[in-house]
């Protein structure tokens, strides 16, 4: 026992210096460990020592930060008996933690932050589940940390290291730290690549910086706009007419007809609307002028006879919101719209909208139906048939513990032996592109992704690094493979002709790196049909909330169907110019909890950041303040709104669907 309170201050400082010793060599062996299994040793990175550089400051930053709270644990662990293993418990604990976070990053090639606060527990063992398999990886980010750590902490603590003078040295340095403000995130335009610049991040730093946002934005009522606010009815911005305060998102229907110039519309005839959802389809790797080369010669030869937005973005990161974009151009919500599920209010939805002009709908997912309660969406959406993981031949294993591979997704949608009868509207979400990219026939696809590399030209110094994600690239041929067999077997069906085929990916997969902040948003959209007179490429940026407005637009002005005089839309429509521009303004929700990107004409702000927006969508960074400025007033506005939505679940009054249903009395609807 310590005789004084100074002699046991002393004494702790001194073994304190001793186990952070120990800590830190650990965490710096980790940080090693981290960049040799993400980068390519035979394709180092040019700026590979500043890399390296900002990773080694970030950490070291970050550790003097966490110097008090560090120490204040240590001390308290000083006064219990046994302390010796208390010490070396609590650096394990912390080792294990953050071993977690590079793994999580290791495999999803993004930081994990606060959205594990937006899904179920049930939902994130699923995840879990199917990301995490027993390799070498699990060694190298749990047991050789724990060996490093318990190796150099036994010699460290019975070996003369360090003074007390040296713990109130770091102490006060990670005071000074802390007063200052000093960022530990590195600088992002030193790098110019997303995949490099997270990596650089301290990811326990960005985890606990992301968690504190997270719990700020709820204490002060909702992403950080404070109660008492009031409803911008007006919005310069956008141009768009709101109309009611109580309901923040209500405006009159503005959305013009930019399609039917593109086809041979026949009045008498409704078009069936077929949408496929590619899980983590990317621009990146898919289409013309695509960074990584395209991996997907169906879809681009089929992109050569559609039109093809090759400046589209999802408008989430993740898969959560997508359905909810699409089909209804709807706000967020605080964790998605999905997830309101059970307090989910009315809404218009491209669906439920033409069921009032005989449109039979089918819903088809190769999953379970609560995940991100998207089952639950379809039916508040008006779809008469939702066909999951449940419905598929009991004799058919899943792909992997998430769901069915696509091939047999599209085998159960040309076999329904109840389909929907037209006019109807299907909607196809595949899945297999995504983690673990699991697939039937493996072998097949792995020896055809080496026949296409070499269709590509590509140099064997580049065909090692691309063999890194070779599961990945294997599958994304066998999902384009999948799809070029529906259409394949559709073309010889009757109602093929009369049929619009919507094309597009829920958002970019992250598990190949990101090369900007903007890639993960990129995603192509095709819009194919046997009607089209004339095909085209279009740069125009439009996005998943411009989808639904321009489909509603075409059928009202070709069909001449009654459609909603007032919307609840967040986008404005396609844009159907050939050349490069912007003409929108609305967010990008990266993940369920994480809403800090908004993109206005050609700016693109993105945590506080601004960006400038050019062909391909490639992204520079701007300066200008005043712009800075206006975009965050527009960014703003939408979240006053957004978080005006929330408290009072408030989208259509129950008179407009009143109103909207009396007006089609009378009206000949065969």
């Amino acid at each position: 026992m310590y005789s004084t309170l100074s002699e046991k201050l002393l004494r702790s400082s001194t073994l304190y210096f001793r186990w952070l010793t120990a800590l830190v060599i650990t965490f710096l062996a980790m940080r090693v460990v981290e960049m040799f299994l993400a980068i390519d040793i035979d394709n180092m990175p040019d700026n590979i020592l500043l890399i390296l550089k900002y990773a080694m400051l970030s950490d070291l930053l970050f550790i003097l930060k966490m110097q008090p709270a560090l120490f204040l644990i240590f001390f308290f662990l000083s006064g219990l008996k046994s302390s010796y293993w208390y010490y070396g418990f609590f650096g394990s604990i912390l080792i294990l933690a953050y071993g977690i976070l590079l793994k999580y990053f290791q495999t999803a090639m993004v930081p994990l932050g606060a959205d594990m606060f937006g899904y179920s527990v049930t939902t994130l063992e699923e995840i879990v589940t199917s990301s995490v398999q027993l390799d070498y990886t699990l060694f190298m980010f749990f047991m050789f940390p724990l060996l490093v750590y318990w190796s150099l902490y036994k010699v460290f603590f019975f070996y003369q290291w360090g003074q007390p003078i040296d713990t109130a040295v770091i102490f006060s340095i990670g005071i000074a730290l802390l007063w200052s403000g000093q960022s530990i995130t590195p600088k992002a335009n030193d790098l110019k690549n997303e995949f490099l610049y997270q990596m650089t991040q301290n990811k326990a730093a960005f985890f606990i910086s992301e968690v504190n946002k997270y719990l700020y934005s709820k204490a002060i009522d909702y992403f950080g706009v404070e109660s008492g606010h009031q409803i911008i009815v007006a919005e310069p911005e956008t141009g768009f007419q709101y109309v009611n305060a109580e309901y923040p998102f209500l405006r009159k229907e503005e959305a013009t007809d930019v399609l039917g110039n593109f086809f041979y519309s026949d009045p008498k005839v409704l078009p069936n609307l077929v949408f496929i959802q590619v899980e983590g389809l990317g621009r990146a790797f898919s289409g013309p002028q695509s960074y990584l080369g395209s991996f997907t010669p169906f879809l681009d030869s089929l992109a050569e006879k559609s039109l093809y937005f090759s400046n589209f973005l999802s408008a989430q990161g993740r898969t959560f919101s997508s359905l909810a974009s699409i089909l209804a151009s709807l706000p967020f919500a605080e964790t998605g719209f999905n997830d309101l599920s059970a307090k989910m209010p009315k809404f218009y939805s491209l669906v439920n909208i033409l069921s009032n002009y005989g449109y039979s709908s089918a819903y088809y997912g190769g999953f379970e139906m609560n995940f991100d309660f998207q089952g639950e969406f379809m039916k508040n959406a008006g779809v008469h048939s939702i066909v999951s993981a449940d419905d598929f031949d009991a004799k058919i294993t899943m792909a992997s513990s998430i769901g069915h591979a696509d091939e047999e997704l599209i085998n159960v949608v040309l076999n329904d032996p109840r389909p929907p009868s037209p006019p109807h509207i299907k909607y196809i979400q595949t899945l297999s592109m995504h983690n673990p990219y699991t697939i039937p026939n493996q072998a097949y696809y792995l020896n055809l992704f080496e026949t296409h590399m070499e269709k590509l030209g590509f140099s064997e110094k580049k065909k090692k690094e691309y063999r890194g994600y070779q599961d990945i690239y294997a599958t994304i041929l066998y999902t384009d493979k999948a799809i070029e067999r529906f259409f394949k077997e559709s073309m010889n069906r009757p109602e093929f002709k009369h049929t619009i085929f919507v094309i597009t990916g829920d958002h970019r997969l992250p598990e190949i790196p990101l090369s900007t902040n903007i890639d993960r948003y990129h995603v192509p959209l095709l819009i194919y049909s046997p009607m089209l007179k004339r095909v085209t490429q279009i740069k125009s940026i439009s996005s998943h909330l411009d989808i639904a407005p321009s489909l509603v637009a075409y059928l009202r002005t070709n069909y001449h169907l009654k459609t909603p005089e007032h919307v609840t839309w967040v986008g404005s429509g396609l844009d159907t110019v050939i050349t490069f521009r912007n003409t929108h303004s609305y967010p990008l929700k990266q993940g369920k909890t994480v809403l800090h990107t908004y993109i206005s004409g050609l700016s693109f702000l993105d945590n506080g950041k601004l960006f400038t927006l050019s062909d391909n969508m490639n992204v520079d960074p701007s300066e200008d303040e005043l712009l800075l400025k206006d975009v965050n007033k527009q960014f703003l506005s939408y979240k006053e709104k957004n978080n005006n939505f929330v408290k009072t679940l408030k989208l259509v009054p129950d008179s407009n669907f009143i109103s909207f249903n009396n007006s089609l009395l009378g009206q000949n609807l065969d």
